[in-house]
């Protein structure tokens, strides 16, 4: 006779076995219809486009009539005496205005005169002394 504790030892194993033959089967089941079947064509379609008129413009405003304004009377005011302009003394500039370059015929017409070796347009002095007297006005 067949031992029962032997057959219920090889049992899961049994059903395990029919279910992976299942498995196996039904996936060379799948890949085969996958092979048998012919690629599919995708044909190009051309669209017909309607193309719609705008829709007509719509009919131009009434003409409204221009009522004339009344004309307004103008005043004339007179025009105020120009303020005197107050005596200031005539004074000579400090200096003219030059280049560090060689001058040539007296100035131009800006009055621009060449001074070589001279002071330049913004003065002379340290080109340091904003940053030291910033830095001197900071610790006081």
């Amino acid at each position: 006779m067949i031992d029962k504790q032997k057959i219920k030892g090889y049992l899961p194993k049994i059903i395990g076995g029919v279910i992976l033959l299942v498995a196996i089967i039904y996936v060379f089941k799948i890949i085969g219809s996958f092979v048998s079947q012919p690629p599919v064509k995708h044909e190009k379609k051309i669209m017909p486009i309607e193309l719609f008129k705008p829709p007509p413009p719509p009919p131009p405003p009434p003409k409204v009539e221009k009522i004339p304004e009344p004309e307004v009377e103008k005043i004339e005011e007179p025009e105020p005496d120009p303020e005197p302009l107050p005596d200031v003394p005539d004074q000579q500039p400090a200096a003219d205005t030059g280049l560090d370059a060689e001058g040539t015929a007296g100035s131009d017409a800006f009055g621009m005169v060449g001074r070589k070796g001279g002071r330049g347009l913004l003065g002379g002095g340290d080109p340091n002394a904003w940053y030291a007297g910033t830095i001197k006005n900071g610790l006081v």
